[in-house]
């Protein structure tokens, strides 16, 4: 499959992976919903700038609006969490790309709070290991510490990568 453009409209994306699977007869038919209905989901709707779009709000608009809400209602955490877990189901994890650094000390302050998060993790399991045991309270907590660690070091690579010559 063709790499992602990251501002490429939902409708072109499903289009892509319809393709790559087989066709809308066969995702269709997996998803026990009607050829026209998923047929939609692969075309432009309609819009200001195509109202002769004959497409569909799709299930990725639909999580989109969903993220959305919660923003609009102070909340975006709820919404991240829909997106975090459909992520998850896939095998991935999820990078906040807000406020990524743009400068030489941007990425230094990356590392710092990478190798922070590091410390934290360490901290966690010389803690945990103190009676010779892990209880699944502690390994919760290790494994959450772990979890902020890998996404500080994702934030840190994409912070190399945004100044990089």
């Amino acid at each position: 499959m063709a790499k992602q453009n990251d501002n490429e409209p939902s409708w072109r994306v499903l289009a892509r992976a319809f393709k790559a699977l087989g066709g809308i007869k066969v995702v269709s038919f997996d998803l026990n919903l009607s050829f026209p209905l998923v047929r939609k989901w692969q075309a432009e709707p309609p819009s200001a700038d195509c109202p002769e779009g004959s497409g569909a709000r799709n299930p990725l608009d639909r999580v989109n609006e969903i993220r959305k809400s919660a923003d609009a209602a102070g909340v975006p955490e709820a919404g991240a969490a829909v997106i975090r877990w459909l992520a998850t189901q896939a095998g991935y994890r999820l990078v906040r790309m807000a406020a990524l650094p743009k400068t030489a000390d941007g990425v230094l302050l990356e590392t710092v709070a990478a190798a922070k998060e590091g410390g934290d993790v360490s901290g966690v399991v010389k803690d945990a290991l103190e009676d010779g045991r892990i209880t699944m309270a502690e390994a919760q907590t290790i494994h959450k510490e772990i979890g902020e660690a890998i996404e500080q070091l994702r934030r840190l690579g994409m912070a190399v990568d945004k100044v990089k010559e």
